[in-house]
């Protein structure tokens, strides 16, 4: 597990990065209330976004600086809304690596099959069935 606290002025964020069952949670909390969480299925992920996580907080507290105290909920919705919009767009950059090893392999597996299938005898086709 991983932890890492943000301070400035009075507002205090806590991010982390921990298993979660079988796959990885990376989560953002203020005062007790989730203002982010990710799950993933390989940690090699998870800690590709904690790492650019950590720094989308950095540059956007730097840019976008607080200096009201009666303000802190609306800022902390902000943030919030700024780490799922990077979010996503990290997932699509993942899952288009995804999608091309899978489509690439399937591709490979049919022109096998259909090398492999051109002996068999369509009278020796085995079926699935319902248990």
């Amino acid at each position: 597990m991983k932890t890492t606290h943000y301070r400035f002025g009075g507002t205090a964020f806590k991010a982390t990065l921990s298993s979660a069952g079988h796959g990885w949670e990376v989560c953002v909390t203020w005062h007790k209330k989730n203002l982010f969480v990710g799950n993933f299925i390989h940690k090699a992920e998870a800690v590709k976004w904690w790492n650019l996580m950590n720094g989308e907080i950095r540059s956007f507290t730097k840019t976008y600086w607080i200096a009201n105290k009666n303000a802190t909920t609306w800022y902390a919705n902000f943030i919030s809304n700024h780490l799922y919009k990077c979010y996503y767009k990290f997932l699509d950059k993942v899952f288009v690596k995804h999608t091309r090893t899978y489509a690439t392999a399937v591709s490979k597996n049919v022109k096998k099959y259909r090398t492999i299938s051109k002996g068999w005898h369509h009278s020796n086709r085995l079926t699935v069935k319902a248990a």
